[in-house]
């Protein structure tokens, strides 16, 4: 309990800001309609049946930088049942995100996620692929390790997330940022 009467005091704005963010979250993302589970294969034969369509991924994690490479304006990825998904901030979470950042002077995107996100299309997503191997002498000691790592096109869904929870981020594309306050505004930063 003293933990939390901490991060209630003012002037803890970060902290504060955490907080205050994940008790948001739940009445913001109960009025977002969601299609049900994700089949990311379904979506990967019949990609035209579910554009548009809005989804939520809860508690996981980005992985962009690890397992598939930035680029295009690609901010977030991850793997669902083996298929591959990246996707953009729209521009109200893209500015949320960097505002917070530089308040709070965090990085938190290491942190789970809990982002809705709608399907844009399907498309070319660049996957880090990373192999390793042993060097051996004829005698198969090991001598060594070697290690590559290379970017690979591979097809996947694309999409935009337009809700986001994580750390002290909480916003939605229709409806701003929740700041320290626990009130809704628009980012500065867009």
């Amino acid at each position: 309990m003293p933990r939390m009467r901490a991060m209630m005091r003012p002037g803890r704005s970060c902290m504060t800001g955490w907080w205050i963010s994940g008790k948001a979250w739940p009445g913001l993302v109960g009025k977002i309609d969601t299609a049900g589970d994700f089949d990311g294969n379904a979506v990967m034969k019949d990609p035209d049946s579910f554009k548009g369509k809005v989804y939520r991924f809860k508690g996981v994690k980005n992985r962009m930088g690890w397992d598939y490479s930035p680029g295009n304006g690609y901010a977030f990825a991850l793997t669902v049942a083996g298929t591959p998904v990246a996707a953009k901030y729209d521009s109200t979470i893209s500015a949320a995100w960097k505002e917070t950042e530089k308040r709070t002077a965090k990085d938190f995107s290491d942190e789970e996620y809990d982002v809705v996100a709608k399907i844009d299309d399907v498309g070319p997503i660049i996957h880090i692929a990373r192999s390793e191997g042993t060097v051996s002498t004829d005698s198969g000691e090991k001598v060594g390790t070697i290690s590559a790592q290379a970017d690979e096109s591979v097809q996947g869904v694309r999409m935009t997330i337009i809700a986001l929870h994580v750390g002290p981020v909480t916003a939605t594309a229709d409806g701003g940022e929740v700041d320290e306050t626990g009130a809704m505004k628009q980012p500065s930063a867009q």
